[in-house]
């Protein structure tokens, strides 16, 4: 199997010990275990009101203090670079867009670059984005197609194929969500399962020799063999 080190520990270890980017569809270059240790670091509030800190918005500057800043821990000295006045102003200025019905109407998806109509049909809805949809398109939120590098139409296709039922178990989509597959080492698209399925051969890792003993075990513990 293949190996990566991570570089945070230093360990050599094998893929399944690393997170799938689907966006960059690459491996992480730290391990799980790794990825777990990491720690934000939070910023504890420095006010002092005989030092002077510039607005990065209107360039005014006021007494470095929560009275003129907002709170934001990942900011040296745990304030924010825009003042409590630029930031209200931003927030009342805001263009709100009415969610359009219009199917003739159309917008490209950022992700998949799929052009869809802006509707709620195929994007969440966004009030201070154009057209009030996202520009990121339902499916993609979702992480059914541009994460996994395919279009809404392989997609279909996919779930046609296989006469809109689960590859593993059969069961129907029609009350259950769609999921995409993939090899967690090449990326590659593998076919369309329902919920738990999906789950299950990720919990098992993706090994076939671990979903050979679950076989064993349950058979040797049917009702038959009692």
């Amino acid at each position: 199997m293949e190996t990566k080190i991570c570089t945070k520990c230093g360990e050599e270890k094998t893929i399944e010990f690393f997170y799938f980017v689907k966006n960059g569809n690459k491996f992480r270059n730290y391990c799980k275990e790794c990825n777990k240790k990491r720690i934000k670091i939070e910023h504890d509030v420095i006010e002092d009101e005989t030092k002077l800190k510039k607005c990065k918005r209107c360039g005014n500057e006021y007494y470095q203090s929560l009275q003129y800043f907002h709170k934001n821990n990942g900011n040296i000295g745990g304030l924010s670079h825009i003042c409590r006045n630029c930031s209200s102003n931003n927030r009342n200025n805001r263009v709100k867009y009415e969610t359009n019905t219009d199917k003739n109407i159309l917008k490209t998806c950022l992700k998949c670059k799929c052009i869809l109509p802006a509707t709620t049909e195929y994007f969440n809805v966004s009030a201070v984005e154009k057209f009030g949809v996202k520009s990121v398109c339902s499916a993609c939120s979702n992480g059914i197609c541009g994460g996994y590098k395919i279009t809404h139409k392989e997609k279909e296709d996919l779930v046609k194929k296989q006469n809109g039922m689960c590859a593993i178990c059969g069961s129907s989509f029609e009350n259950t969500k769609i999921n995409v597959d993939h090899d967690h080492i090449t990326g590659k698209v593998r076919g369309i399962l329902c919920n738990k399925c999906n789950s299950a051969i990720g919990f098992f890792n993706d090994n076939v020799e671990n979903l050979k003993s679950a076989i064993k075990y349950l058979e040797n513990h049917s009702q038959n063999s009692l």
